[in-house]
């Protein structure tokens, strides 16, 4: 599999020096061609490699669609989850936080429920717990949706696990346990 990420990226790169010497360099082709570079880049675990690609994907897609595109929001979820991968959580959760604030996330797809998560472990190591008990809940129905819509795999369903798990810690630290209400 990991080949077929390599030839890709050289594909995408031939791709990218073709369109170069024929059209605009603000051709709205680049950004879609960079996202596809940034997302077989992180599939090899390139992560420095594929933010730059990111970054570039995200500024031509705002140029282009405009913030309030689902292309756009997708882009910087990418972007966001390099900065995870590269431990840059402050990144990240500035860039979640712009995929969920633009409106371009569908409300009912599984990024937006994984934006939410990460902005809940955000808020919960800042000690924010009321934020973050928020988050996980957002996310946790978001997830929900999308499980009880047939539009998730199995092998997704540890974010929702994970999802509960914090939520249950955050019952235990603010008020004892979730069955005593009141």
């Amino acid at each position: 599999k990991m080949e077929r990420h390599e030839d890709s990226v050289h594909s995408f790169e031939r791709a990218l020096a073709i369109k170069k010497t024929s059209l605009d360099d603000d051709d709205e082709d680049f950004g879609v061609l960079m996202h596809f570079i940034g997302n077989s880049l992180f599939a090899l675990k390139k992560y420095i490699n594929a933010l730059s690609y990111f970054e570039d994907s995200t500024e031509r897609k705002k140029m282009h669609y405009g913030i309030n595109d689902e292309e756009y929001a997708m882009a910087v979820v990418d972007k966001a989850a390099t900065y995870v991968k590269l431990g840059d959580e402050t990144r990240a959760m500035e860039s979640y936080h712009d995929a969920i604030e633009s409106g371009g996330l569908p409300s009912d797809s599984w990024e937006l429920g994984i934006a939410h998560k990460y902005l809940g472990g955000f808020f919960f190591n800042k000690n924010m717990f009321d934020a973050s008990f928020e988050s996980y809940n957002v996310a946790i129905r978001i997830f929900e949706w999308c499980i009880d819509n047939g539009q998730v795999s199995t092998l997704k369903y540890d974010d929702i696990v994970q999802c509960y798990t914090h939520l249950l810690e955050l019952e235990d630290d603010r008020s004892g346990p979730i069955s005593e209400s009141g």
